[in-house]
């Protein structure tokens, strides 16, 4: 999965829908997607339902990095999604799946309950009262008639251990993990900790809220200096990164960030390699300025606050 995501990054592809028909053109050249049907698959289908109706909260830049990386799976290991809530960003993974033709246990984590209704606007629910309509039947309708995911219904994903979750994933190589669901490394240690040490090296690593979250401080303070994590795709105009894991990652790693162990003697020239990775991206991606613009000041801002309170 790695290699094919690094070798369509070298395309200069725009980040955009467009830059997505593009890619089909780059990737279908591969002798393992020849003769799979293309024309079934245009982007706009992960975006619309069959009667043409929008599909809730979804996002360009990441559907465009989930669907490569469904592209690039591997037949081998189980893929873990936690926080899908109405399945857009499922819809865009499995898409990838079905074309590559790849059959590989697909998990999906969620409460399934109501919550941020106003992201129905513009949709064919936007008119729904809250418990009117089974969110699970709507993640169904959006995901499953592409790929046969498997929904979990979890009340609280920061308490997997009741649930015996984490003796499941014991049994299986993780190589593909997607977590929307963790909006800081506190709660990420508390989700992640039933899948972390399933990663291995050649897995990949979606966190999809990370430049909002002090995840940046957790991933640039020990991750990359520690060469647990490589950048492998920056999807901008998104606060989702995608990452490759180059080698097993303890959880160990959670208590040193927040007891500030070596986080902060290492912080400095992590964060100088997050901004690498996106000057590089930027170059193969040319996003508009704005995006990138939003990049750049939201890892300045994360980098000064994370410095700030190491000095402190």
């Amino acid at each position: 999965m790695r290699e094919l995501l690094k070798e369509v990054g070298k395309q200069r592809i725009p980040h955009n829908t467009s830059g997505t028909v593009q890619l089909f053109q780059q990737i279908q050249k591969r002798s393992n997607l020849k003769g799979l049907n293309w024309s079934s698959f245009q982007p706009h289908h992960l975006f619309y339902y069959d009667d043409g109706s929008k599909v809730p909260a979804m996002s360009d830049g990441a559907c465009h990095a989930l669907f490569l990386s469904g592209l690039a799976c591997e037949n081998d290991g189980t893929i873990v999604e936690m926080g899908t809530w109405l399945g857009a960003s499922s819809r865009c993974l499995a898409a990838g799946l079905k074309i590559a033709g790849c059959s590989v246990d697909y998990k999906v984590l969620d409460r399934f309950q109501h919550s941020q209704l106003s992201k129905l606007a513009g949709t064919r629910y936007a008119h729904i009262k809250p418990h009117s309509v089974n969110m699970l039947d709507i993640w169904t309708e959006t995901v499953t008639s592409i790929y046969p995911a498997q929904p979990i219904v979890v009340e609280n994903l920061d308490n997997l251990k009741r649930t015996g979750l984490n003796l499941f994933w014991r049994r299986y190589r993780v190589q593909m993990f997607v977590i929307d669901s963790a909006k800081s490394v506190s709660s990420l240690r508390r989700q992640a900790h039933t899948v972390w040490e399933n990663l291995v090296s050649g897995s990949v690593l979606h966190l999809m809220d990370f430049i909002k979250t002090d995840q940046v401080a957790f991933v640039a303070s020990l991750l990359i200096p520690f060469g647990y994590l490589k950048v492998l795709h920056v999807p901008f105009g998104t606060a989702a990164w995608v990452f490759s894991v180059e080698k097993a990652l303890p959880r160990s790693l959670f208590s040193e960030f927040l007891n500030r162990t070596h986080s902060c003697r290492y912080a400095a020239s992590g964060f100088e390699a997050l901004f690498d990775a996106v000057h590089e991206q930027a170059r193969l991606y040319c996003p508009d300025s704005r995006a990138l613009k939003f990049m750049l000041n939201a890892l300045s801002f994360r980098k000064k606050g994370f410095l700030t309170n190491c000095r402190l």
